[in-house]
């Protein structure tokens, strides 16, 4: 098995989709307009790696 995913490497992988991936996807024709108000909802919601369940 591979290893136990660190605060700092969740951390990096969050900050990648919020700051590439998913801006990306609102400029992106094919994403509908209910999927691009879900996006933009999860990218103002506060994020802090050390109180996620």
């Amino acid at each position: 098995m591979g290893k136990q995913l660190s605060v700092k490497g969740l951390y990096g992988i969050y900050k990648y989709y919020k700051e590439e991936f998913f801006p990306k996807l609102l400029e992106e024709p094919t994403v509908s307009s209910d999927d691009k108000e879900k996006i933009k909802s999860l990218l103002v919601k506060p994020f802090n790696p050390h109180t996620a369940p």
